[in-house]
């Protein structure tokens, strides 16, 4: 999203003073969308998410965001060089001057970046253990739906068909599992994301809870009891969902979240869910939707 008020143009020149550089984005360091069932993670949606090494877990839970391999990136970045997988926002900027890319709004949206971003950033360098203003998490690919877009990794009702079946042929991410789907009850990465949670928590802006379909999974319920106990009245909490669950766990939900709201435990609160058409358009794209529900 490009922001009206904002003169990228001129934040951009801001930038490329303070760092001395003309290569910064912020995402690489303050931003985290993060596959607990899968153990990958990326900044943003450009590049590929990269697997996380088990080892880095084991002695640093922050290592599900702060990776050898993303700290290299960030280590590119501060030296004035291009990271390959951020070609993305290259191509866009070397259009001309005028083009804006996704990296100068990352680097600039309040809502994803504290007012001292940029000199933390300059003070730590780019082999430290940042705590992301900005988190979106997966808990697990548990899913009571399977759209004809989706994937084993994001659903588990998709998971369940392909190892009954194999793979269907015109569908690459529905092809032979190459990777390793962890279950909530066994999972190390979701374990380093307990074990870091109480630093987490009391600096974190904004957290946003993904699927396969968060309302089904035991972890959001364990989380809802951790940010009752949290202290960072700042926080806005978001979730993704389906909606097509039952009517219990939604009221549970609301609950829950309104408890948080009034005792002050979180800023605001965004639900976020979607549909592509209608009617039975819908239920065939998003197989096992019941759109009255």
């Amino acid at each position: 999203m490009i922001y009206k008020d904002i003169d990228y143009l001129t934040h951009r020149e801001e930038m490329k003073k303070f760092y001395s550089v003309d290569t910064m984005c912020t995402a690489k360091f303050l931003t985290s969308t993060i596959y607990l069932q899968t153990g990958t993670t990326h900044s943003c949606y450009h590049p590929s998410p990269h697997y996380i090494p088990l080892s880095e877990i084991q002695s640093n839970p922050s290592a599900i965001h702060n990776t050898k391999h993303k700290k290299e990136q960030r280590k590119i970045m501060l030296s004035g060089a291009r990271p390959e997988e951020c070609n993305y926002c290259w191509k866009i900027e070397d259009l001309g001057e005028s083009h804006i890319s996704d990296r100068l709004e990352k680097s600039k949206n309040e809502t994803l970046i504290t007012p001292d971003a940029h000199e933390h950033i300059i003070e730590n360098g780019w082999d430290y253990n940042y705590v992301p203003s900005y988190m979106e998490i997966s808990f697990g690919n548990e899913c009571n739906m399977k759209c004809f877009y989706c994937h084993p990794k994001a659903s588990s009702r998709w998971q369940k068909e392909m190892e009954e079946f194999g793979p269907i042929k015109g569908e690459p991410q529905l092809q032979v599992l190459h990777e390793t789907i962890y279950k909530e009850d066994a999972n190390p990465y979701l374990d380093a994301f307990w074990k870091w949670w109480p630093e987490l928590s009391t600096k974190i802006k904004v957290l946003r809870l993904t699927g396969g379909e968060p309302l089904i999974q035991r972890s959001i319920w364990r989380f809802l009891d951790l940010l009752k106990s949290h202290n960072n009245p700042d926080l806005i909490f978001q979730l993704n969902s389906n909606l097509n669950v039952k009517s219990a766990l939604v009221k549970k939900l609301v609950e829950n979240v309104n408890w948080l709201l009034e005792n002050n435990k979180i800023k605001r609160f965004n639900f976020y869910t979607s549909l592509e058409s209608w009617g039975e358009r819908a239920e065939y794209a998003r197989y096992g939707l019941d759109l009255n529900l």
